[in-house]
């Protein structure tokens, strides 16, 4: 370790997402805490799927960058899809298919705006770019929703119809539709239907966490 990492290391000390102590700055998670939060799992929705359990460890990264704008966990999530790349055949077959997409689930202009970015897009961009995956957005939310935690399938669906639209040419394209979290799942069905509607040959889902 350099000088500089130590300094670094002994005035703002780094804590582990997973387990909360303290961890080298360069590594972010203690080794066992990160193979720990790696759980590969396809979900309830078709081709599908998730790279964690939402509060199997992620829960905390991902409300951290939403709702506190800390930017800086996005390494930290980068270490962790990476490492997940490693050592799953799965999710590199998954990101694998020739001339893929990816898509990220929009968020309203207004809460772009306001966060300063859309989650989704900031998790995967960069990390796909490494291999080989272009991130294109080419939907935009045109209807701000609201919160659908309370409503149940039929009400979730009604609210979220009608709420996204293309923006971007898909027609004959392989997406790659990514997002922070799947839970019921409407938003991503909902978008993945838009997306067949301007003729997309074929669309996965690729979530970084769902507990479903």
């Amino acid at each position: 370790m350099k000088i500089i990492d130590w300094i670094l290391d002994f005035l703002f000390p780094t804590r582990c997402p997973r387990c909360h102590e303290f961890v080298s700055k360069s590594k972010m998670w203690h080794e066992k805490c990160l193979l720990e939060t790696i759980l590969i799992h396809s979900t309830k929705i078709e081709s599908s799927l998730a790279i964690s359990k939402y509060r199997g460890g992620t829960r905390e990264l991902i409300t951290d960058l939403k709702f506190n704008g800390r930017k800086s966990r996005v390494k930290v999530i980068e270490i962790l899809l990476e490492r997940a790349f490693e050592s799953s055949n799965i999710l590199q077959k998954f990101i694998s298919k020739p001339n893929l997409i990816a898509v990220p689930v929009p968020i309203h202009p207004e809460r772009e705006k306001l966060r300063g970015f859309n989650q989704a897009d900031l998790i995967f961009r960069n990390w796909l770019k490494l291999h080989g995956v272009e991130m294109q957005c080419l939907l935009k939310r045109v209807v701000e929703t609201a919160p659908s935690f309370k409503l149940n399938a039929e009400e979730r669906m009604k609210n979220i119809s009608g709420a996204f639209e293309l923006d971007g040419d898909v027609n004959g394209k392989s997406i790659l539709l990514v997002d922070d979290i799947l839970t019921t799942g409407t938003t991503v069905m909902e978008c993945s239907r838009i997306l067949k509607l301007g003729g997309a040959k074929s669309i996965r889902i690729l979530v970084l966490a769902s507990d479903y």
